[in-house]
């Protein structure tokens, strides 16, 4: 970053900050101008749409303008610079604080440190009569100055430290609506499987279910059914080591009831160090896949059974009636009535098959047998 993009960076920060109604600034300001013995001082600082007066002592801010002409020539390391006799400075004798009111002679001024930047602002202070300033009053200048840029390196600390929480705060509402939205129970635990934190949809279930209010630091244990600690333990003791662990269980809470199902995950919680602090317990209740999962499964046995029917059952009455045509070619006349006969038995009989085929595609709970 060159020296222009970090004074912007500065400036930015700093145009952030309201720095005019910051009074320990203008305390600062204002101890200039008593221990120089002058009536005016003022602190400028730079900004990306120009330099700024954000503190003044005895004068007005609109008085000061236009600031640039102050700013020429000042010195790039942290020592006093001096213009008396203001009116005869060709820096200064055109400014109106030169030729109207308050009519100054003697200007002082001295660099302000901002960040990296050494000529970020700048300190000044002034007086109707020309003099001169001791070795005492300079160093308070310098020492002044270097107490405005600790201020403004805290307050620029303070603002990254604003922005950072700003961030964290949105993270964490963002977190918290994807975890409070969510269909799944969701629980923090300690190592001592109790409860840290949870969402308000697993609350909600200790609330009806069990007809308690939700409490942290419960043992969570004590929600599970009995037949499924085992399993509990299993999964924690694996996440506690770092492991993510998956389990499907049927009734897992007391107050399940028998037809539940859950899908239960185990995730370790670590801290910014990578130690694991805390188990994540998710489960979601995968009732309605299982049922789907059953129904695709009974519409494939559907499928095979038809599949089966039409290849094997079918075909025999349908060769039946084949191999009757091809008698009823070369047989006499009078056997056309036993044929005709038995072709109609073969005929209903394929026709019972069809009518079975399709009651057992509609969904009907009884297939047809594989002989009739």
């Amino acid at each position: 970053m060159n020296a222009r993009e970090e004074r912007l960076r500065n400036a930015r920060r700093h145009a952030e900050m309201k720095l005019t109604s910051d009074r320990h600034l203008q305390d600062v300001v204002r101890m200039a101008a008593s221990v120089c013995h002058v009536p005016y001082a003022w602190l400028c600082l730079t900004d990306e749409g120009g330099p700024q007066v954000v503190a003044s002592e005895g004068i007005s801010p609109k008085q000061l303008h236009p600031l640039a002409s102050f700013l020429t020539g000042l010195p790039d390391q942290p020592e006093v610079f001096f213009a008396n006799f203001a009116e005869r400075n060709p820096q200064f004798h055109a400014h109106p604080v030169v030729t109207g009111s308050p009519a100054v002679r003697f200007i002082a001024g001295v660099p302000v440190r901002l960040g990296k930047m050494v000529r970020g602002g700048c300190l000044f202070i002034m007086d109707r009569n020309a003099r001169i300033l001791d070795s005492v009053e300079q160093q308070s200048l310098l020492t002044l100055s270097a107490q405005i840029s600790l201020l403004m390196d805290l307050h620029s600390a303070v603002k990254i430290l604003e922005d950072e929480n700003d961030a964290i705060e949105q993270t964490r509402m963002a977190l918290h609506s994807i975890y409070e939205s969510d269909q799944r129970f969701h629980v923090l635990l300690d190592h001592d499987r109790r409860i840290l934190n949870n969402n308000a949809l697993f609350e909600e279930f200790i609330k009806n279910r069990y007809g308690e209010k939700m409490r942290r630091g419960q043992l969570f244990s004590s929600y599970i059914d009995s037949d499924c600690l085992s399993d509990f333990l299993e999964g924690f003791i694996g996440a506690i080591n770092g492991e993510l662990v998956h389990q499907k269980s049927g009734a897992f809470f007391r107050a399940d009831k028998l037809n539940t199902w859950r899908e239960i995950t185990y995730a370790p919680v670590k801290n910014w160090k990578g130690r694991v602090i805390g188990v994540s317990f998710t489960a979601i209740d995968i009732r309605e896949k299982i049922r789907r999962d059953e129904q695709i499964i009974h519409q494939k046995q559907m499928l095979n059974t038809i599949a089966e029917m039409q290849s094997h059952q079918i075909r025999k009455p349908v060769a039946s009636i084949i191999g009757l045509l091809e008698l009823m070619k070369t047989d006499d006349k009078g056997a056309d009535a036993v044929y005709l006969d038995l072709m109609e038995k073969s005929i209903m009989e394929l026709d019972g098959k069809i009518r079975a085929i399709v009651d057992h595609s509609s969904g009907k709970p009884e297939p047809p047998t594989a002989e009739t």
